[in-house]
């Protein structure tokens, strides 16, 4: 089993565009070199960094593939589902009806 997250980390695009102290137990080196070893390792630009995990996820060798909604849809920390040991502003975040679009739904099937 492969898996871009869970309910309980960033989602991809929030990651990626975390900023150090900001939320973050990262520093500013460590950001830049997770960033750096993510690009380089996904051979990307990163425009579209959930579609290169989306894309690296389903080109594993697992036999199953899980992906968040959040990361489908190319959302950042906005979307993010759970903050452990929090206990407020959890469990907020829902699905819109159109969110998913047959462009979309092309992108997965491809």
């Amino acid at each position: 089993m492969a898996y871009t997250g869970t309910h309980d980390n960033d989602t991809i695009v929030g990651w990626f565009k975390s900023v150090a102290g900001k939320g973050s137990t990262r520093d500013e080196a460590q950001v830049q070199r997770e960033r750096k070893f993510c690009l380089d390792y996904l051979n990307t630009s990163g425009d579209e960094i959930n579609w290169d995990f989306i894309r690296a996820l389903l080109a594993s060798v697992a036999d199953t593939a899980v992906m968040p909604l959040q990361d489908v849809l190319g959302l950042g920390t906005e979307a993010r589902m759970n903050l452990p040991a929090t206990t407020s502003g959890n469990w907020e975040w829902r699905y819109r009806s159109g969110d998913l679009t047959q462009v979309i739904a092309k992108r997965l099937s491809t």
